[in-house]
């Protein structure tokens, strides 16, 4: 076997302003200390990537670091994700040995997260570490060390423009990059999103590598407001189970009650009140509990509003069958509401606004689950006027009831049994 794959493999060079040793291991450069090289250099350090490279048939790199950015009023918070192998590297002692509530790590990263404005260091503080397992289509399967983290300036300043000085692994692993996103940026319409920001690594020509300057797109309350009706609209249109309850709810409102069973055709006008009865209290239903849980007045554990809402779809498609509650469907789609909003709230209760902000997205998001709404019931309300005149509807209904009915059975167990917390 090659000696420089699988293992360190020292060199001993004058690239740099002092001298020192590097390390080929596992197609990476390793510094034993962090020097800065000199601009002659530039050739060597290209030999140097040209061993990483030739040997990486044999030896696949490591992944990089990804650090998504959470932009807030007066707080940016962090999501790092990196190769533990590397981290191992940098730190200095054996994965196997790392601390995760050690001071020593804590301090460690303090000391190479950064965010400064108008020269003025912010503070940053580490809310988490934790060893994560990962997959990669090179490397397979390999540890990541997954750090949560905050900066908030001393005293208030603009988060739109900043420097992010960001230096883990790479100030001793020379090779390593870091991928800097932002995924939240209210301001300037970024919710869910990732868009890159740009990339912390080796500059080549001059030697050493720069921390990044982010300069973010003018912000406005217009973008944020923006960007939640767009999310309230794709939630609700992401949202299969929302649809199928408003779809099996609206199934027999244009029919009459006849005892256990469903009668005949009312007529049009009928038909379009209840539709309008049903959906406006549903709406203010889900928008009273979207209100008072997007700010967190309160909050229940996210499983079991999941499960209340697969009961009421299977609830509903009971009634679509058959009359459980005929003549009081307003009050049911009002209560329901309640559930459903609870849901829809989940979506706005982890985003850091203030309460002017929060508002807005609150409004946004509401008016972006009504387009959707109004959206559906311009195709179903024909479809089911036409449908509920013929003979045949009898059966559509009772198949799309009882397909509803599983579907929600089934969504049940998995909500009880095989929950995943977001």
């Amino acid at each position: 076997m090659d000696p420089m794959c699988g293992s360190n493999f020292p060199f001993k060079t004058e690239l740099f302003s002092e001298t020192t040793f590097i390390f080929i291991r596992f197609g990476e450069i390793v510094l034993t200390t962090m020097v800065r090289p000199k601009t002659s250099s530039i050739l060597a350090i290209f030999c140097f990537w040209g061993l990483m490279i030739s040997h990486s048939s044999t030896a696949h790199p490591m992944p990089n670091s990804v650090v998504n950015l959470y932009v807030y009023d007066q707080s940016i918070a962090g999501v790092a994700k990196m190769p533990l192998d590397d981290f191992a590297t940098a730190f200095g002692v054996p994965k196997e040995s790392i601390n995760l509530n050690s001071p020593e790590l804590r301090r460690y990263f303090l000391n190479h997260i950064q965010i400064i404005t108008e020269a003025k260091p912010w503070q940053t503080h580490i809310e988490s570490v934790r060893v994560i397992n990962s997959n990669d289509p090179i490397v397979r399967e390999y540890q990541e060390l997954l750090l949560n983290f905050i900066c908030t300036p001393v005293k208030r300043t603009s988060t739109r423009d900043f420097t992010f000085k960001y230096d883990a692994i790479i100030h001793q692993v020379i090779t390593h990059k870091i991928m800097v996103n932002v995924v939240q940026d209210w301001q300037g319409g970024i919710l869910g999103s990732q868009v890159q920001v740009g990339e912390i690594a080796l500059n080549i020509p001059k030697g050493q590598y720069f921390p990044l300057v982010v300069k973010l797109q003018n912000g406005s309350w217009w973008k944020g407001f923006g960007s939640m009706v767009s999310l309230g609209m794709y939630h609700i249109a992401e949202g299969a189970d929302h649809l199928l309850f408003l779809l099996v709810l609206l199934l027999p409102c244009m029919l009459v009650p006849n005892g256990q069973n469903w009668g005949a055709f009312a007529s049009a006008s009928f038909g379009i009140k209840h539709m309008v009865k049903l959906v406006t209290a549903f709406t203010l239903g889900h928008s009273i509990t979207l209100f008072v849980g997007a700010f967190q007045w309160i909050r229940l554990p996210q499983q079991w509003v999941e499960v209340w809402i697969a009961l009421s779809i299977m609830i509903s498609s009971i009634h679509a069958y058959r009359p459980l509650f005929a003549k009081k469907e307003g009050w049911i789609a009002l209560g329901f509401g309640f559930v459903h909003g609870m849901a829809f709230a989940s979506i706005l209760m982890d985003i850091r606004l203030s309460a002017g902000a929060l508002a807005w997205s609150i409004l946004g998001f509401n008016l972006g689950i009504e387009c959707m709404q109004i959206l559906l019931l311009t195709v179903v309300l024909p479809l089911i006027l036409w449908l509920s005149k013929r003979s045949e509807y009898i059966l559509f209904r009772k198949v799309v009831s009882a397909i509803s009915f599983l579907i929600a059975c089934f969504w049940m167990l998995e909500r009880i049994f095989f929950f995943k917390q977001l």
